[in-house]
């Protein structure tokens, strides 16, 4: 397979620094308690508007996403301001209910095929989706829910900048430096 194609994730490194940045940023600039992880995924009530939680079972998403990145936009999906810490719930579903928000519903479906792979009656979902994803990207469209794209490039960005202002010798790990 073409490295072009392979699936890359955050390295632990880079895993790593998202989690510090934004447990720095949550309390510096949400007014979390201790350095928590949030979700960059904004909770809503009616009492309380728009706000942030912690993640729980947090992940990083890549906002853009890694396929896409790589086939439509030639480039490497791994830089700071595309990394936002999600809830599990939130990135993949697990555990979510119908009405949750999630990001890669495609992930979401291949979990809930998994048994039927495993009892040989239909082609692995995991690779299906990935099969998905590739055709989706070749031809320049997302392949999951971009509801919050916008906001969470805006958060991201302004974690890494704000972080780094901060804390200058915490440098973002990656061979791709962009903020």
């Amino acid at each position: 397979m073409s490295e072009l194609l392979t699936r890359y994730g955050f390295t632990d490194r880079e895993r790593q620094w998202t989690l510090r940045a934004w447990a720095w940023f949550a309390v510096a600039h949400l007014g979390l308690d201790g350095e928590v992880v949030p979700t960059a995924v904004p909770c809503y009530t009616e009492e309380r508007g728009f706000f942030h939680r912690p993640a729980i079972h947090s992940q990083i998403h890549h906002i853009v996403p890694q396929y896409f990145s790589r086939i439509a936009r030639r480039e490497d999906p791994n830089y700071a301001s595309n990394a936002a810490p999600v809830s599990r719930l939130n990135h993949i579903g697990f555990g979510a209910a119908d009405e949750d928000f999630v990001i890669h519903r495609d992930v979401r479906w291949a979990q809930s095929q998994w048994s039927k792979y495993k009892q040989g009656l239909i082609t692995n979902p995991y690779e299906e989706i990935q099969r998905v994803a590739r055709a989706k990207s070749a031809r320049g469209e997302s392949y999951h829910d971009p509801s919050y794209d916008s906001y969470l490039v805006y958060m991201s960005r302004t974690v890494a900048s704000e972080y780094q202002k901060a804390h200058s010798k915490d440098l973002w790990p990656g061979k791709n430096k962009r903020i």
